[in-house]
């Protein structure tokens, strides 16, 4: 008791709250519509983090609450001193839809209180090598299935006492991280509700995890025994899907479902462009040390200094990314670190040329990808393999370049770009305009389509 007080943390584990009013104007439920139904979203990250899966799960219930869906959502109290913590992010929550907010865990609590918020991002940082950060990372490496797992005592004792209290059509997890699916097998098991698992990334075969085989094989028996029970599972791409299928044959067909992102054309029009004279490239998100390295990107960046131009990247910054970028050289180069989301999209609409590094798999589509899209301006897409995803998207929709993987390819194709840019013939080069079937309310209307047909 005494490490939760003094750790800003406290008991009870759970907080209700009722999001009142929504900051995208009023939305309307189809005469067809009438008879609410009820959902019971479980996940470990949701708004004011917004992260990836915050972003995306805002957004889908945002929509799902315009076609009369009424959800509660189980999650994570997450402290505002951490790196993804946003504020704003909270005035943009349907009305109507409860959220029930249950303790972390000691581990994660302590994390938060003592250490800096780049340790939970990257406990490679250099500012956080004390015996306190690097316990934290031992005992996040061991958990199964993550590090969420703490969190599941309390989450799953606030989802028992909801479905006592409520009636549900359908149980929702999400993941990464994983325990928010175990979290929707073990509410199934107690309440038969139907259960859809909607997933990110893959889990146990997940090309970018750096796991054993041992670990990998747990991970596979765990995953396995709970796509048993599941009822309907939804992946980000179609190869994912296929791979599902391929991995665990038991799965039928027309029960895994693609469920891509999107992008909302009102969340852009609200956000400030934020511009600059020069020629300049703008990367939005983390960067991943080896399925989504950017040390190629620098060292393209050293071959333009004769060019009026410069970089801008909007996210967590990596003790390894500092480094190149201090032994490179690049003066041109501006790190932001984390910002509020509605700066970042400002940043990518005022860009000259947006930044999109793909998967070293052709399974999986990054989400900015979507996003970019939005802002409506050119991209630079670095290919990382032959059926890069976002690479074949960005051809297909004429939305802007495709570079290699390498510092000869980049910097020729961003030289491309920029003399065109120097006169006046970059935007009309490229189809940047509004694509509904990449939106989000065209992603609600899918996921609304298969919630009803469970």
């Amino acid at each position: 008791m005494w490490l939760l007080q003094t750790s800003g943390w406290s008991l009870p584990a759970v907080t209700g709250e009722v999001a009142a009013r929504s900051g995208f104007g009023s939305m309307v439920t189809s005469e067809k519509q009438q008879v609410a139904r009820r959902l019971l979203l479980c996940t470990h990250e949701f708004p004011p983090i917004v992260g990836p899966r915050g972003v995306r799960l805002l957004h889908l219930s945002r929509e799902l609450a315009a076609r009369n869906w009424q959800i509660d959502v189980v999650t994570a109290r997450h402290a505002p001193t951490s790196s993804r913590y946003d504020a704003a992010s909270l005035a943009d929550m349907p009305p109507g839809l409860r959220v029930y907010r249950t303790f972390p865990g000691v581990v994660r609590a302590a994390a938060h209180r003592w250490l800096r918020p780049q340790a939970l991002v990257g406990p490679t940082d250099p500012r956080n090598n004390g015996v306190l950060a690097k316990i934290v990372s031992v005992l996040r490496t061991l958990a199964i299935p993550d590090p969420a797992v703490e969190w599941l005592p309390f989450a799953l004792c606030q989802g028992c006492k909801l479905l006592r209290d409520n009636s549900y059509d359908v149980i929702v997890s999400s993941g990464y991280p994983f325990t928010g699916h175990v979290l929707g097998y073990l509410l199934k098991r107690v309440s038969n509700v139907k259960w859809l698992a909607e997933y990110g990334d893959p889990w146990a075969f997940n090309p970018g995890s750096r796991s054993g085989s041992c670990r990998r094989s747990l991970d596979t028996l765990l995953e396995s025994t709970l796509l048993q029970k599941v009822d309907g599972v939804t992946v980000t791409t179609e190869a994912t899907r296929l791979a599902y299928l391929q991995h665990y044959p038991f799965l039928r067909p027309d029960r895994i479902w693609t469920l891509q992102s999107g992008y909302s054309p009102a969340e852009y029009s609200r956000a400030p462009t934020v511009t600059s004279s020069r020629f300049r490239l703008v990367y939005t998100g983390i960067f991943n040390q080896g399925i989504r390295s950017p040390e190629q990107l620098f060292r393209a960046l050293t071959q333009l200094t004769d060019l009026d131009i410069e970089f801008v990247h909007a996210g967590p910054v990596a003790a390894h990314c500092l480094e190149t970028i201090r032994s490179l050289g690049l003066d041109g180069t501006q790190s932001l670190g984390n910002v509020a989301r509605s700066q970042a999209l400002g940043l990518q609409k005022g860009a000259s040329l947006l930044v999109l590094i793909g998967f070293q798999t052709p399974l999986l589509l990054p989400m900015k990808t979507l996003e970019y899209i939005g802002a409506k301006r050119p991209i630079l897409c670095i290919r990382n393999c032959e059926h890069d995803i976002a690479a074949d998207l960005t051809v297909r929709l004429r939305r802007g370049i495709v570079a290699q993987n390498t510092p000869g390819s980049i910097a020729a194709a961003i030289r491309e770009a920029y003399n065109l840019w120097k006169c006046g013939r970059l935007d009309p080069k490229f189809h940047l305009d509004d694509l509904p079937e990449f939106t989000w309310s065209h992603a609600g209307a899918t996921l609304h389509s298969i919630l009803t047909g469970l």
